[in-house]
């Protein structure tokens, strides 16, 4: 969906393992003709680097289920817009219209304009990322996720360091 929704001027990069080589053989035919980056085996060095100069991090679950989507909230905490399905839980990670978009799943059209809207108005796209930074690092990091999940089961915070 997401390279589907790529307009021919703006360059798109793929960071990931290719676990289905029939499956990434039809992304790179669906990519020909477009300015889209396959990039493999990064190290994490590299991958901190693909995020700092990205403006907008898209990810388009198609999962309905998806629960959380860490990839996401490493977008937001390296500053970058963020652009994903209103699917599960994404929209408790995302603030749509705030820190990024929510757009129906397996909507290349949306996702397309949604895309082109910050490209074309970066001043948005900072806001926007410097609003998701903002969020993961008041809501997501190790240490407050794991105080929510004792305080959910109950456990005060000396009987979970025994």
């Amino acid at each position: 969906y997401l390279i589907k929704a790529m307009p021919g001027h703006i360059e798109l990069d793929i960071v990931g393992q290719p676990y289905d080589f029939r499956y990434y053989g039809l992304l790179k035919e669906l990519a020909r003709g477009k300015k889209v980056n396959f990039f493999h085996n990064l190290s994490d060095k590299e991958i901190v680097e693909k995020f700092a100069t990205a403006s907008i991090f898209v990810s388009p679950v198609v999962y309905r289920n998806e629960l959380f989507n860490l990839v996401l909230v490493e977008g937001m905490a390296s500053g970058c817009a963020v652009i994903t399905s209103n699917v599960g839980g994404l929209p408790e990670i995302v603030v749509d219209g705030k820190t990024g978009f929510l757009v129906p799943p397996e909507d290349s059209d949306a996702l397309r304009k949604k895309i082109e809207y910050l490209i074309d108005n970066p001043d948005v796209a900072f806001q926007m990322g410097e609003a998701g930074r903002k969020r993961a690092e008041e809501m997501f990091t190790w240490d407050l996720v794991a105080r929510r999940c004792l305080k959910a089961y109950g456990c005060k915070k000396e009987d979970a360091i025994r």
